[in-house]
């Protein structure tokens, strides 16, 4: 699933990582943003790589939306993001704004088993 871009030019997947750093306003690893995201909004929409959060935590820091953090726990180094005051506006204003173009698409087994479910015994 790629994810589509929005009017500001940023991906729906940068506003879920986004939404997972703004829910406890905490400092969270890109592993940990996508575990989250996996117990959260993966349940009914999706849940991107570890790869695919890290790249938009880039791009996210690039516009000063994030920051960025090195901390070193013995031997390993990890970076721990948080949201930005900019970051957490541009996404209050994007979550406001009720699209009025996009097209709704659910994906889920039941809901096609139960279209093609129709002729049988409910």
């Amino acid at each position: 699933m790629s994810p589509r871009s929005t009017t500001d030019g940023l991906p729906v997947t940068a506003y879920l990582v986004l939404g997972v750093l703004a829910a406890n306003d905490e400092q969270l690893t890109a592993g940990e943003i996508k575990t989250r995201a996996e117990l959260s909004v993966g349940h009914f929409y999706w849940s991107p790589s570890v790869s695919h959060v890290r790249r938009e935590l880039i791009r996210l820091v690039d516009r000063d939306m994030v920051t960025a953090k090195e901390v070193r726990t013995g031997k390993r180094t990890s970076t721990l993001y948080q949201a930005t005051e900019s970051g957490l506006s541009t996404l209050r204003r994007w979550v406001d704004a009720l699209p009025v173009t996009d097209q709704v698409i659910i994906t889920h087994s039941v809901i096609l088993k139960t279209w093609l479910a129709r002729d049988s015994d409910p």
